[in-house]
This record gives structure tokens, C-alpha cells and sequence, in this order.
């Protein structure tokens, strides 16, 4: 119902009164303020925006931003706010602006920024989406993951370029449609871009905007890592010494998505094998905070006890030191199913994102 409502806007109510209006809108509020007290963020969003798109209001444009925040749009949600903050004023109160604020630093934090250099006049489109005609107002706000950037010039070719910035990057792209009379007639051109680091591009490289300041790299902006630690597994003191129980590890993993990865990892001299699933619960820039459930299979090869099998679970920290470089620390516990022992798997060591 609420998507039926976002269609329908006060221009298209030509006959209706204004007080008809108004209570559409308020019962659209209402209906958000519900949807978020059950936690029904993409439905809330629907239901504010079509509240607002009826009847502007500073409280509803805060609600939707929230609500947008919450379902994890970022770009969105900085958007309505700067545009709640903007339009209210010195109307808003020093404890809200506080609160709103905190949420753009947080927020811009976790998206990457793209510049990008057109033509006059062309059509700039990111996945798809209308961003505006160049040159833009402003630099876009993506999420940290792959997307398509695309100019379209009447009379030129499509110039497409896909990116993959990471969370607080700075990218500039140069999209330069070429013209159909010089033969390049459905042929797409890809523009240069480059990395606010001095990343790899293709063209001319545009001297960088002088009102921006390039961010820093993101996490890895390609899904694959590698790492090494020094492991402890069990303790076990009936059959070895103290400093026996340890071991060091190199594992590889990829990236599924921003929290989400698979990770093989193999342990020695107890020669383990072990296959873990990370999640990511918190991500700042220099911190992340996740679990990993994993099954560690064992040979057995430094003791007389056989074939070991556990199922385990660990919590990650991660400490980022330099762009994909981190330290991170994975405490945890397990139960051995075939040699009924408890196990405590724990790591510290260095990993890499590409």
C-alpha cells in the first residue's frame, strides 16, 4: 500500500483539498513510525517518502533518513539529512544536530566518493540511475562495492566505466563519449578514471579537484586475502609442554561481500586443515568487529590421539595499520567430535587484502 501511495502525489490530487492531503500524509508518517518499530526498514523508507513527496516535513525527511540509514543506503540517507539540515536551519536543536551530525561522519565514512569529468550536457548515470547532466553539482556518493558509470551525448557513443571504490575513497572518472560520425558507431568507450591514491587509469589522467581532498584507500579493493598467524589450538598439557600446544598458520580467503567471506586456512606442524565462514558485524576505518563459525579438521600427526574433528567459533578483531594491511586477533572455542575434547583455537597475526 505504501508503494501504491509513493505514486501518487499532490499534483495528481488536482481535486483534492488540502486538508485531504494533509491527512494522507500524517497517516503515511504514522505507518513509517510503525514499520520502523518493527523493524521494517525498506517498507518504512517507502511509506516516508511518500508521506514527504505529499507534504514536505522536517520531521518526516528526518525519519526517512534515519530509515534509510538503518536499511544500510548510505548515499540516500547523507543526502536526506544534509537536506533536513539544510532546510531546517538554526531551527534544529543542539542535541539533534549533534545526532544528525554523527551519523554523516559515520556514514561518509563507510561510502566511497566519485568525480566525474564529462562533457557539457552529457547524461550521467550511475548503475543505471539518473545522477544529473554534466558538469555536476557535486561529487557522487556509492557504496563500497562495483559499480557502472556512464555518460550519453547526443550524437556520441556511450561512454561507460565501471569502478569499485573502497569506504572513504576518493575516485575521479574522465567518461568521453566519441562521436558516431567518426566510425565508432555502437562501440562503447571507457573513460580514464584514477584512484584518489594514484591508481591505475587508462587516458589522461584530470588534474585532481582542488575544493576536494582525496580520502584514504579502503580495506582491499579486490576480494581476496592472505594471511599469517601464530596459532594456539588446544592445551594439553597431559601429553606436551606448554609451548608445544602452539603453531603458526597461513590461510587465504575471498570476499563474498563487504561482510561476508570464506576463509582456508592450514596450520602446522599439527598439520590442521581448517574452513571458516567471517562475518562482519562493525566496520570503521581503522577497526572491524566480526564472528567466524568454522569446522577444524586435525591429523593428529604430533600426538598418539588420532583424527581429530571440531566445530568452532571464533571472534575476529581486526585492526587496519596501512590500506589492505591489518593485525587481528581471533579468540575462540570448539569441541573436538571424534577425540571429545574441548578445543581453544586462538590467533594473532597479519593478513592482506588485495
Amino acid at each position: 500500500a505504501a508503494g501504491d501511495a509513493a505514486a501518487t502525489t499532490a499534483a495528481e490530487l488536482p481535486g483534492a483539498a488540502e486538508e485531504d492531503v494533509r491527512t494522507r500524509a500524517r497517516a503515511l508518517f504514522e505507518e513509517g513510525l510503525r514499520l520502523l518499530e518493527i523493524e521494517d526498514w525498506e517498507a518504512a523508507v517507502r511509506s516516508f517518502a511518500a508521506s514527504y513527496e505529499l507534504r514536505p516535513n522536517p520531521n518526516v525527511l528526518y525519519n526517512l533518513a534515519n530509515a534509510q540509514r538503518l536499511l544500510f543506503d548510505y548515499p540516500a540517507s547523507i543526502a536526506s539529512f544534509r537536506r533536513y539540515l539544510a532546510s531546517e536551519g538554526d531551527r534544529v536543536s543542539a542535541e539533534r544536530r549533534v545526532e544528525v551530525e554523527g551519523f554523516l561522519v559515520e556514514m561518509l565514512s563507510q561510502v566511497g566518493t566519485v568525480t566525474v569529468a564529462a562533457p557539457e550536457g552529457a547524461t550521467i548515470a550511475i548503475d543505471g540511475h539518473l545522477a544529473g547532466t554534466a558538469p555536476l553539482d557535486e561529487p557522487l556518493l556509492v557504496t563500497a562495492e562495483e559499480h557502472v558509470v556512464t555518460a550519453e551525448l547526443e550524437g556520441h557513443a556511450p561512454a561507460v566505466r565501471r569502478i569499485h571504490p573502497g569506504r572513504g575513497e576518493l575516485i575521479q572518472v574522465v567518461l568521453a563519449p566519441q562521436a558516431l560520425d567518426e566510425g565508432t558507431a555502437g562501440t562503447t568507450t571507457a573513460g580514464a578514471a584514477t584512484t584518489a591514491a594514484g591508481g591505475e587509469g587508462s587516458g589522461e589522467s584530470p588534474a585532481p579537484p582542488p575544493a576536494l581532498t582525496p580520502a584514504e584507500d579502503g580495506w582491499g579493493r579486490v576480494p581476496l586475502g592472505l594471511g599469517v598467524a601464530a596459532n594456539l589450538r588446544a592445551l594439553d598439557f597431559e601429553r606436551r609442554a606448554f609451548l608445544d600446544n602452539f603453531g603458526w598458520s597461513v590461510h587465504g580467503g575471498y570476499r563474498f561481500t563487504d561482510w561476508f567471506a570464506a576463509v582456508l586456512e592450514l596450520s602446522f606442524p599439527a598439520v590442521d586443515f581448517a574452513l571458516w565462514a567471517r562475518f562482519v558485524f562493525l566496520r570503521l576505518d581503522w577497526f572491524s568487529l566480526g564472528a567466524a563459525p568454522g569446522l577444524v579438521l586435525t591429523s593428529g600427526a604430533l600426538d598418539d590421539r588420532g583424527v581429530g574433528f571440531a566445530a568452532c567459533l571464533e571472534l575476529l578483531f581486526e585492526f587496519r595499520v596501512w590500506r589492505g594491511l591489518t593485525l587481528f586477533l581471533a579468540p575462540g572455542g570448539g569441541l573436538d567430535t571424534l577425540r571429545t575434547t574441548w578445543v581453544v583455537p586462538l590467533s594473532l597475526g597479519a593478513a592482506y587484502s588485495f
